[in-house]
């Protein structure tokens, strides 16, 4: 295939082929045949695709490791249906991965594979040694890993030991192959394709262009999430991506695949904590701000998010301030992850929080100037909201405010003009957390500002 066609089939994010075709950045032969192994395409295209790169690529050593690779999952296949007798087979849908929901013991691979076809649904078929007084005496089944560290001595463990899967293959609901995995293969094959080693294609590391940058909103676009969609935040550089390749790339770096990865902040609205993910670039697309505009308005009951709201909304952000007897937007310098409350229902909650706890004698806030309400401009000299001006508040301020918001959560509070139970306190929570997130993330600053 060429190029074009390689882009279109294995890169299904937009914007990192946008940065591909932009950077004019070209992949070898050895990098698309990493990233095709690597995909979420059936197992048989996988294997058709690096075949025809064996086929026609100059690289003598990669078209080696191709026909090991190729020949390996064909053994893999074959091992997989051999069974004799000493073996079973455990039919799951792949939606109920728990021991508790296996629908059915098999005496051949055969009958396996026709009841998951019959399932409508991607399903998983494991074979399993059945124990016996012989087989549990024998020990001929064993899996050399990892052999990350070729110099390392193998970790071997033993398989004979009931209900350890020798091997399994999963499947979509049409029973086409999608992975498999197998302990069924002698250790000297195993070895020769060893697929934690980043020196062979399976599992080395691939440079692609910068795509996105820290606090970006993205949306995960991996089929393994086609069910919910996951919106996060990319986690701050600590590098810059040149750093970054330069080390990855270095000769005696350990680097992988997996090290393409972005690290993505999420946030469970289930358990109301922070989490990440690492996610491939090519499983990532940017959400574009238009698609915040007046969210709160598309989704009743939510009042905070991240990202920047142009609504009805007040913006918290940490945020580094120039020094001046007068302050004004432009020597305000904007960091990092950005927190939209829905403007109403921070004035019925919260206002009076933040009202009592702002410094307006805190030389930052005293030297505020803007021209946006006389022609000669003034000083501001109050906490302001709806003319687009900064309030700041000092790290220490912020998290005092926090702490009392908590206290009202706790205490379902009835001092303000609505109770604070049910979806607020939830919202709440979440507000606090975001914040606090936010000064974690940039312990070198000291400013946050709330701006609406």
């Amino acid at each position: 295939m060429d190029y074009n066609d390689f882009l279109n089939k294995y890169i299904p994010s937009v914007d990192t082929k946008v940065a591909i075709r932009e950077t004019e950045h070209v992949f070898s032969d050895s990098d698309k045949a990493t990233i095709i192994w690597n995909s979420e395409l059936l197992w048989r295209e996988r294997l058709d695709d690096i075949k025809e790169i064996a086929k026609h690529t100059d690289n003598e050593i990669l078209r080696t490791e191709i026909w090991e690779r190729i020949a390996y999952e064909q053994d893999v296949l074959n091992r997989f249906i051999a069974n004799d007798g000493g073996y079973i087979y455990s039919l799951k849908s792949h939606e109920e991965e728990s021991e508790e929901n296996v629908i059915g013991y098999f005496v051949s691979f055969k009958l396996a594979y026709e009841e998951g076809c019959r399932l409508d649904q991607p399903f998983r078929i494991t074979k399993h040694r059945m124990i016996t007084e012989v087989s549990y005496r024998k020990n001929d089944i064993v899996a050399s890993t990892p052999f990350y560290e070729p110099e390392a001595p193998d970790i071997k463990r033993d398989l004979n030991w009931s209900g350890h899967g020798a091997a399994y293959i999963e499947y979509d609901k049409a029973g086409n192959i999608r992975n498999c995995s197998s302990n069924e293969i002698p250790e000297e094959q195993e070895k020769r394709v060893n697929s934690w080693d980043n020196r062979r294609f399976e599992n080395k590391y691939v440079v692609f262009p910068e795509v996105f940058h820290g606090h970006e909103k993205v949306r995960i676009i991996q089929d393994a999430f086609e069910n919910e969609e996951i919106i996060g935040w990319i986690s701050r550089e600590y590098r810059s991506h040149e750093e970054y390749i330069k080390i990855a790339t270095s000769e005696d770096s350990r680097c992988d695949y997996s090290d393409v990865q972005y690290r993505v902040d999420v946030w469970d609205d289930e358990y109301l904590v922070w989490d990440h993910m690492h996610i491939n670039p090519i499983y990532l697309k940017r959400v574009p701000e238009k698609e915040l505009c007046n969210s709160f308005d598309k989704e009743p009951g939510r009042h905070v998010i991240v990202g920047h709201d142009m609504g009805a909304a007040l913006w918290f952000q940490v945020v580094d301030v120039k020094e001046s007897d007068k302050i004004m937007f432009d020597d305000v310098t904007r960091i990092g992850m950005e927190i939209s409350m829905q403007e109403s229902f921070f004035d019925e909650v919260l206002r009076p929080i933040f009202v009592e706890a702002f410094d307006a004698e805190m030389p930052i806030n005293k030297n505020r100037f803007t021209y946006g309400l006389r022609e000669e401009g003034q000083y501001l000299t109050c906490f302001e909201e709806r003319i687009l001006e900064y309030n700041f508040f000092t790290y220490d301020q912020m998290r005092a405010i926090l702490d009392r918001i908590d206290e009202l959560v706790r205490d379902g509070a009835q001092r303000i003009e609505r109770a604070i139970e049910g979806t607020d306190a939830i919202q709440l929570v979440t507000l606090t957390s975001h914040v606090r997130h936010i000064m974690e993330e940039y312990p070198e600053y000291n400013v946050i500002s709330v701006l609406s």
